[in-house]
């Protein structure tokens, strides 16, 4: 009896999506004894706990020895137990300090992140989860070019457009902050409560992502997380359905307000994901993303009823100026404990065929090195794949592309690795773009002219680091980043960089 609980329950929790965790998720073996269906990011997961007989005075002791170990290396900064809740704060931060050798300006690379996460369970089907983030930042030149080009849209007094301060990803708009720095603060959080074995329901502003890839094609966290109400239904065994609708907005200053600034650009997504999965190893979805119309810079009008309707296609019913749809597949397939193979397709517009897909495998523990993770990825998206015939309607969310960081017009290889032992950690990563007619503001709300790119970039990052806490991804590290426009007069970059992070979000710099 000293061994057995008496008594255990579930706590629900949402599983952060930073590259760590999800790594960690689709391990095969992992991904094969969960109940869960991987594919559409963040999942839902059961974490278990146990009640001990209070008059124990043996495991009393132990629990005196071992929890403050168990709290620091996996566990929230405070938490607060009873027989069916948990509430738990942790601090969130990331001070960094880097400089880029290349860069003729002198200017110091800096990141000083704080932050504070608080979240719950209460029973075993209700959580919530709520974190706040003020930033300071001084981003690479390359990364301030791509944040400022996808910046505020405001009009000027002759009907033209102008761009101000910029938008980082996975984060938020930006205020200017010292000398070519940012300022800038946003809050995630989510609702989730499950009515019984097949049915969740989530709400929140958190981000999203479908694939076991590197990038998504379909839904990315790469933009900021935007308000949504979210169900996970398992129709049966083999099937489930997963719906989601959303507020997004385009970062376009209405010239027309009587509060003291204009508002945006607002506008619906609406998504249905339907999966088959005939056994654990494998499984297919079908994806259907569409932004509906909710205005434009003059007016803000009501949406389409059908915008609820989680009918697949009933969209092709209705004109381009009220709907604009993404449609596509992803597949998983896990051919042993450790490969696992996927991939995705994509197609917009039917009459002007514009398409996207990606194929990739990831490999886990090969020549018997535990812990270790190979994964490359092939991703190609056409000219024009996520640009809607009424601009305005793009597939973006804060001006930035709701699913591949590059938007459209591109192909990429990717190459990754990750590997760690007692809490020391390595990470890497290599990556070739070719762009191909690529415009930069393809996906903008506003017509802008630009040129149009050919050329190749290499993106070369290796980070090492030790790793102080699991369940925050609490690490200390130093890294370095190349960064070069092949066969162009662009300057390069070559950052070297250190710090001390917790790691629950996505920022990706890998453009």
């Amino acid at each position: 009896m000293f061994f057995l609980p008496l008594l255990s329950y579930g706590q629900l929790n949402l599983l952060p999506i930073s590259s760590a965790f999800k790594d960690d998720w689709f391990k095969p073996t992992f991904y094969i004894n969960s109940n869960n269906n991987g594919d559409f990011l963040p999942i839902i997961y059961q974490m278990r706990s146990f009640k001990i007989p209070k008059d124990s005075l043996e495991i009393i002791e132990i629990m005196i020895v071992t929890e403050p170990k168990k709290n620091f290396r996996q566990g929230q900064l405070i938490e607060i137990k009873g027989d069916d809740y948990l509430i738990s704060f942790s601090p969130l931060f990331n001070f960094g300090m880097g400089k880029d050798i290349c860069d003729t300006n002198n200017d110091k690379l800096f990141q000083n992140t704080r932050g504070v996460l608080f979240k719950g369970a209460i029973t075993d089907r209700f959580s919530f989860s709520s974190s706040f983030y003020e930033n300071q930042t001084r981003f690479a030149s390359y990364e301030q070019t791509y944040m400022s080009e996808h910046g505020e849209i405001y009009p000027t007094t002759n009907n033209n457009y102008t761009l101000q301060n910029a938008v980082v990803p996975g984060a938020a708009r930006t205020k200017p902050f010292k000398n070519t720095a940012y300022d800038y603060a946003y809050a995630v959080g989510s609702l989730v409560y499950r009515v019984n074995k097949r049915l969740d329901l989530i709400a929140g502003n958190n981000q999203q992502f479908i694939g076991a890839g590197h990038r998504s094609l379909l839904l990315s966290d790469n933009s900021v997380g935007s308000p949504y109400f979210k169900f996970n239904y398992q129709i049966n065994q083999k099937w489930s359905f997963q719906y989601m609708r959303s507020r997004l907005l385009n970062l376009v200053r209405k010239n027309v307000y009587s509060t003291v600034e204009g508002y945006y650009q607002p506008k619906g997504l609406a998504i249905n994901y339907i999966t088959y999965a005939p056994n654990k190893t494998f499984s297919i979805s079908f994806f259907e993303g569409s932004i509906w119309a909710k205005g434009d810079s003059l007016t803000t009008t009501r949406i389409n009823p059908l915008y609820f309707c989680p009918v697949p296609l009933i969209n092709k019913l209705i004109k381009d100026e009220t709907v604009y749809s993404v449609i596509g597949t992803n597949v998983n397939w896990i051919i042993n404990s450790t490969i696992r193979v996927y991939g995705q397709g994509a197609i917009s517009k039917y009459k002007n065929l514009t398409y996207a897909y990606q194929g990739g495998f990831r490999l886990y523990e090969i020549f018997s090195i535990r812990k270790l993770m190979l994964q490359m990825e092939y991703n190609l998206v056409s000219k024009d794949m996520y640009r809607a015939p009424i601009q305005r309607l793009s597939f973006t969310q804060y001006n930035l592309p709701l699913a591949h960081i590059k938007g459209d017009g591109f192909r990429e290889i990717i190459m990754r690795a990750s590997w760690s032992r007692n809490n020391f950690f390595f990470s890497g990563k290599s990556i070739f773009y070719q762009l191909m007619d690529y415009n930069k503001n393809s996906l903008m709300s506003i017509s802008m002219a630009t040129l149009s790119e050919n050329k190749w970039i290499n993106f070369e990052q290796l980070e090492l680091g030790y790793r102080f806490n699991e369940s925050l991804d609490m690490t200390a590290f130093i890294g370095i980043t190349y960064r070069n426009n092949l066969g162009t007069n662009e300057p390069k970059n070559c950052i070297l960089n250190l710090g001390i992070r917790t790691n629950l979000i996505n920022h990706y710099n890998d453009y």
